[in-house]
């Protein structure tokens, strides 16, 4: 029995041994895991140049153009616009539509780079035909005159439509007879009746507003009213203090 009791013993601490060994693997395999991605080469390394293939039709611009190149985690800027007779109808970037008012900001930026990337502008020929001209009278009497980069006055009658990009607009309000006028709404309040908008990109709705001329009767008129009301209660007074005078004869 004394020779078997150290021979469990022995089996007892190779088994142990084997499991601290195989503990100390796992965990080793598991550092390393963690700590090998860090400090090994990344695809997304700070340092690291992405690029961004910037393309444009005949009828468009955009810059810089072509392949360009981006420090991973910068910022780069790209500029569109439409050539002469040609407006932008999309903009792709990564393949996705950007909104019209993106478009309409002639600029995109791609933040925080990190992959490559792709932007491409594409036009139709032609004018667009969103930009429009609204003006509405909301109170008063009158109409509305305007002129289209410098061309002659048109009398506003309905909606303008096919205005051309970046153009220059300038509305003249013109109140009837016995009407003079108030203020433009655009929608921040304008008090002088001729208005410009230079660079047009967008719809441009506007409100116009006239009011009835003053003409400084007012003042005149109270008095007046006043004066009669005067003459008619001294009249009732008289009249009552006649006819008791003649009750006491």
């Amino acid at each position: 029995m004394t020779k078997i009791i150290p021979l469990f013993r022995k089996a007892n601490m190779a088994k142990d041994k084997r499991r601290t060994l195989l503990l100390l693997a796992i965990s080793a395999a598991a550092l390393a895991a963690l700590i090998l991605p860090a400090v090994s080469p990344s695809s997304e390394a700070p340092g690291q140049t992405h690029y961004i293939t910037a393309s444009s039709d005949e009828g468009t611009a955009i810059s810089p153009s072509g392949l360009v190149s981006a420090q991973y985690g910068s910022d780069k800027t790209f500029y569109f616009s439409a050539n002469e007779g040609y407006y932008i109808s999309a903009v792709l970037v990564d393949g996705n539509t950007l909104s019209f008012d993106q478009i309409y900001a002639g600029s995109f930026t791609f933040t925080d780079v990190r992959i490559d990337h792709t932007i491409e502008v594409k036009s139709t020929t032609g004018y667009r035909n969103d930009i429009t001209l609204i003006i509405e009278i909301k109170e008063g009497k009158g109409r509305a005159d305007y002129s289209i980069n410098g061309g002659p006055l048109s009398t506003y009658t309905a909606v303008v439509h096919y205005i051309p990009e970046h153009a220059y607009e300038m509305i003249i309000a013109v109140p009837d007879i016995g009407y003079e006028f108030d203020k433009w709404l655009t929608p921040d309040v304008c008090t002088t009746s001729e208005i410009s908008f230079y660079d047009v990109n967008s719809p441009l709705y506007l409100e116009l507003y006239f009011k009835v001329v003053d003409k400084g009767y007012g003042p005149l008129l109270w008095i007046i009213i006043a004066a009669l009301i005067l003459a008619v209660i001294g009249t009732i007074a008289w009249y009552i203090l006649r006819k008791k005078q003649r009750g006491q004869d």
